[in-house]
């Protein structure tokens, strides 16, 4: 995680889950003024990249993301 936000910085949103975290950078202009949960493409927005429980990165993008959703499950802490 350090050696990520050396490169990138504050993520945007975290996301965390009993297996993990999961940091979204916003790698697109856009959205809209009423809320990122309004815009329904505010996937297309972000970039995540995954961490497991020891916080060393598994993954990125938004495949490797619902993938991994799926294999390990949303069980959030």
């Amino acid at each position: 995680k350090q050696q990520v936000f050396g490169l990138s910085g504050v993520s945007n949103y975290v996301e965390g889950y009993d297996w993990g975290s999961v940091w979204f950078y916003k790698i697109r202009k856009g959205g809209t003024n009423a809320g990122p949960l309004a815009n329904k493409d505010i996937e297309q927005l972000y970039m995540p990249v995954v961490f497991d429980n020891t916080d060393r990165v598994m993954g990125y993008g938004r495949k490797f993301y619902d993938q991994t959703l799926s294999d390990l499950g949303t069980g959030q802490f």
